[in-house]
């Protein structure tokens, strides 16, 4: 999905592509040219054995299902460890119980090269592997099924060089400090908080190391809890929990194309502004708005990919700080009126007559006219119903009369004042519903 595709010097840069948010979401052919990495000096094998005990998840692609959502998630854990090309890494695979074994993966998606470069993965087996690596990167460990229930313990005894690695909770700032000092042949590192895994170069965390790293952690993983909150992913029961791969990878990126993006199993962020991952103050629409891409459900048709999205940025907006909402402070609701006022054959909302931003305002209004739990319920719905929504107007059609059931009026009218033109008979079969009319003039309402 292209940007209409989830800002003064480097502010400047962030307040332009955050109006005209981030540069793709368009599905195309896979760039795995990418692989080029800063030339670091090789790092030296490591001796003490690293042992992990992994248990297989389910799948993600299992789990895009289960949620209805447009992109998969993060479905891969991290190690702390690097290697370099050509170096042999050495795993020792014990089968613990089940029959199927972990994947390493080595390179982090998007990292290095093109916006879409991919890792290279290697299938482990039971008892001693000998990998020959043919790519630098950090080392991920992938283990998930449809029907997961095996167990393994890796333990990687050469071949490798430990990362500067930050885990929230558990390493203090001195610790932090040293690592970035003394495990200098390494050219990225990783923080990790409960919700979250951000890589960086080690230059931007240097750079950034007087930050309050456990500040920034929780406040992610916050953003992410309260994208989840909004979807009505606040419960344990199997249609309403949260993804079962809870840490969501916001990496840095060098795609010149691209400022912030949202992908398959990661976000991504230019690597001029990492401020944005790595400096409390300044997580803000940016990682909102891309996190938020990772939210949103299959009904999402082609036009409303940058706009539907901000419905997550704006839930963050609410809870962060209260007294600012960006459709006021931009004077949207201003232009809302406007477009509103224009004759019928040119009021389409899936062209640009309108911006990204007046179109959020119809979404808003939803939200005003019905409350809080409208989203939540509306997103819930769409997991009960897994609807086939095979093209755009298929798309329409569900969130329309979707929209209709969970408010329990007949949104024709507003929709129609919208210019929803839908090539379908989606209005007659919103007036089979017998729904009575909003009692009052919902697109007349704003904050």
């Amino acid at each position: 999905m292209k940007s209409s595709p989830l800002f003064y010097a480097v502010a400047a840069l962030f307040v332009v592509c955050t109006f005209t948010q981030c540069k793709k979401k368009e599905v195309r052919p896979a760039d795995n040219s990418g692989t080029e990495t800063p030339v670091v000096p090789p790092p030296a094998v490591a001796e003490t054995p690293v042992i992990f005990e992994q248990t297989e998840l389910l799948s993600a692609e299992s789990e895009k299902k289960r949620l209805q959502l447009s992109w998969l998630a993060t479905d891969f854990s991290a190690t702390g460890l690097y290697v370099t090309t050509s170096a042999i890494i050495k795993v020792n695979v014990e089968q613990q119980s089940g029959t199927r074994l972990p994947t390493l993966l080595i390179g982090t998606y998007s990292r290095y090269g093109t916006w879409n470069s991919q890792p290279v993965t290697f299938n482990l087996k039971a008892g001693l592997n000998e990998i020959t690596s043919t790519a630098d990167g950090l080392i991920w460990i992938r283990y998930t099924n449809d029907n997961p229930n095996a167990k393994a313990k890796l333990t990687f005894t050469s071949g490798f060089k430990k990362i500067p690695y930050y885990i929230a909770g558990t390493t203090t700032k001195n610790q932090w400090k040293e690592m970035l000092s003394k495990l200098n042949g390494v050219p990225d590192v990783i923080l990790q908080g409960e919700r979250c895994m951000i890589v960086v170069d080690r230059a931007s965390a240097i750079k950034y190391q007087e930050e309050d790293q456990e500040a920034l952690l929780s406040k992610i993983s916050r953003i992410i809890k309260i994208e989840d909150d909004f979807s009505g992913l606040n419960s344990v029961t199997d249609l309403d929990k949260p993804n079962v791969h809870q840490r969501y990878l916001l990496t840095q990126h060098e795609d010149k194309t691209y400022y912030m993006f949202a992908y398959n199993y990661r976000t991504a962020y230019i690597g001029t502004s990492i401020s944005a991952i790595l400096k409390p103050a300044d997580v803000t629409w940016g990682p909102w708005h891309e996190l938020g891409h990772l939210h949103q459900q299959l009904w999402t048709w082609g036009a409303i990919g940058e706009v539907t999205v901000n419905i997550f940025s704006r839930a963050v907006q609410r809870e962060f700080t209260p007294n600012e909402n960006r459709l006021v402070s931009d004077k949207t609701w201003e232009q809302v009126p406007v477009y509103l006022a224009l004759p019928d054959a040119q009021r389409n909302f899936n062209n640009d007559v309108a911006s990204v931003w007046v179109r959020l305002c119809m979404f808003e209004q939803l939200g005003l006219a019905f409350g809080s739990d409208f989203y939540p319920k509306l997103l819930r719905k769409t997991r009960v119903d897994k609807p086939v929504v095979g093209n755009d107007d298929q798309k329409m059609n569900y969130f329309m009369k979707s929209a209709c059931v969970v408010s329990g009026k007949d949104l024709s009218t507003f929709f129609k004042k919208w210019g929803l033109n839908v090539n379908s008979t989606v209005y007659a079969e919103i007036a089979a519903l017998g729904l009575p009319q909003p009692a009052q003039d919902i697109s007349l309402l704003k904050d």
